[in-house]
């Protein structure tokens, strides 16, 4: 669930969470897709902004990136990355003063919703996404990310 073989972080600022991501991810996979995979990337600013660039042609790092697996390998169990930027995640809960676990495990949940299909383009679709996020986020105690703002 991270970048690395050994199981470390590509950033060793996640180091602290990583054990909490980890735990938290496999929690929503069984929650939402018993059976399925998918991965976790912690990483920064820089290794998210060449992804953006390279795959959304967006030179700009972000949040979050979900990259779900291509359609002609559907019968795989893996369901794609989830890419968490320390960087913009501890920028954006600094401002919106939350904790940097709360708004990191929203984010990684975010990902894995666009990994299942779900997308915010449409108010109806937006709606329908933030709806599922405040619901699990709220079983692990997590305010709802979306009192007081757009988050992602």
């Amino acid at each position: 669930m991270t970048n690395e073989g050994d199981g470390s972080p590509s950033d060793p600022r996640w180091e602290s969470l990583r054990p909490l991501m980890e735990e938290r991810f496999a929690g929503f996979l069984k929650q939402l897709t018993e059976g399925f995979q998918a991965n976790l990337f912690l990483t920064n600013d820089e290794d998210v902004q060449a992804l953006n660039a390279k795959f959304r042609g967006k030179d700009a790092p972000t949040n979050v990136l979900a990259f779900p697996t291509p359609s002609e390998f559907q019968a795989a169990l893996g369901l794609g990355d989830v890419v968490l930027s320390y960087d913009r995640l501890a920028q954006e809960s600094s401002v919106q003063e939350k904790s940097l676990a709360d708004h990191a495990t929203h984010l990684m949940l975010h990902g894995l919703l666009h990994l299942l299909g779900h997308d915010h383009g449409h108010e109806d679709e937006a709606a329908q996404m933030e709806e599922i996020e405040r619901m699990i986020l709220a079983g692990l105690g997590i305010p709802d990310p979306y009192d007081g703002g757009v988050v992602a």
